[in-house]
């Protein structure tokens, strides 16, 4: 019965950390990749920019 008991709560465990998982730690991940491209993106702008001010 024990067992049983701890094999539920394992199984809930690991559906609750997949869950975790799936809908907090991916989105805040894709989010990070968004921003650091954005971030990238914008440095690139300004150099393009300066450069094509310069340049010109």
């Amino acid at each position: 019965m024990i067992t049983l008991v701890i094999m539920f709560f394992a199984a809930l465990l690991a559906a609750a950390d997949f869950t975790y998982q799936v809908l907090i730690h991916f989105p805040v991940q894709i989010l990070n990749f968004l921003g650091s491209l954005l971030s990238y993106g914008v440095i690139v702008l300004i150099i393009f920019v300066l450069v094509w001010i310069v340049g010109d």
